[in-house]
């Protein structure tokens, strides 16, 4: 007589290998773009941090110059003590190294103005005029404080937006 042996290959057992496969599969590509996407974040506020550090280093040495302007107008007396005001801003900021101060005259009127470095690519320009006192008592006003691309742009110029790297 002979003997048949049944052999049966369960189904299941290799669907469930599949399953488990593709899932793993699944959480690893998941947990890579995570990755991935913490690192971008990670990089993009540590430049944020910078540039708004250089930012505020800048503005706060803008201040200091800007009490300078201030100190010397209250100083300054007579008829022309707008002009001798002038003068003293600019005897006291020849002596600064990293900062170029310059006094201009707008229809008579001193307009003091320097740029500071804020990042690779900003400056922070700030521009104080010297005034009759105002309603505060005030002999000075900031005209403008804004930050300005260091370098001109010129049209038609290409920028790399992402790397290319070499094959």
């Amino acid at each position: 007589m002979r003997r048949k042996s049944k052999v049966s290959f369960p189904v299941s057992i290799g669907a469930a290998s599949l399953l488990v496969a593709f899932l793993v599969l699944c959480i690893a590509t998941f947990a890579g773009l995570t990755l991935s996407a913490a690192k971008s974040d990670e990089n993009a506020a540590v430049q944020l941090a910078e540039r708004r550090s250089a930012y505020y280093e800048a503005s706060n040495r803008s201040e200091s110059l800007v009490q300078l302007v201030a100190n010397a107008a209250e100083d300054a007396s007579g008829a022309n003590w707008m002009q001798d005001a002038a003068a003293s801003i600019e005897e006291k900021t020849l002596a600064m190294d990293s900062v170029e101060v310059s006094v201009e005259e707008e229809d008579g009127i001193p307009v003091i103005s320097w740029e500071i470095a804020t990042a690779q690519d900003q400056v922070l320009q700030v521009e104080v005029v010297l005034q009759e006192p105002d309603k505060d008592g005030r002999l000075y006003r900031i005209r403008c404080w804004k930050t300005i691309p260091a370098d001109e742009w010129e049209a038609g110029g290409t920028k790399t937006m992402l790397p290319v790297i070499p094959e």
